[in-house]
């Protein structure tokens, strides 16, 4: 009997360290994306939630950027990506959640291509502004 494997959609927020510099940081975003694609992950969203007091402090930090991700992976995949991600240096904490969702659409990467694009074709104009928005100081 065959083995099929079950894909199914997840969320997984994550908490890095905000003392992390720039390049540090989209350094281990670029990880975690890694992470995913190779253990089979197809992400549809990846949000930051900014910066956020934590309720108590994580590894010396008393705040944590926060980031959602909303992807679909092959049920056996899940332990391996957590490992790996509870590895990564920067990272405070994780979660990773059974979505009752179904993600439709097409996956992040090819939004992302799609929006570069569109955002090189698009001009954006000034909104003229009508005469009840301007106040006086």
């Amino acid at each position: 009997m065959a083995n099929k494997s079950r894909v199914r959609s997840y969320e997984l927020l994550f908490i890095i360290n905000p003392e992390l510099g720039e390049e540090d940081s989209e350094a281990l975003l670029t990880r975690v994306r890694g992470y995913l694609e190779q253990v089979g992950g197809v992400v549809f969203s990846f949000k930051s939630w900014g910066i956020r007091r934590l309720a108590y402090s994580l590894k010396g930090c008393k705040e944590g950027h926060y980031y959602l991700v909303q992807f679909t992976m092959p049920t056996e995949n899940v332990a391996g990506f957590r490992r790996s991600l509870l590895l990564a240096e920067g990272v405070l904490r994780e979660i990773v959640t059974l979505s009752d969702e179904e993600f439709v659409g097409e996956p992040l990467v090819a939004a992302e291509e799609a929006s570069t694009a569109e955002k090189a074709t698009t001009v954006e104009t000034p909104e003229a502004t009508t005469p009840e928005e301007v106040t006086e100081a």
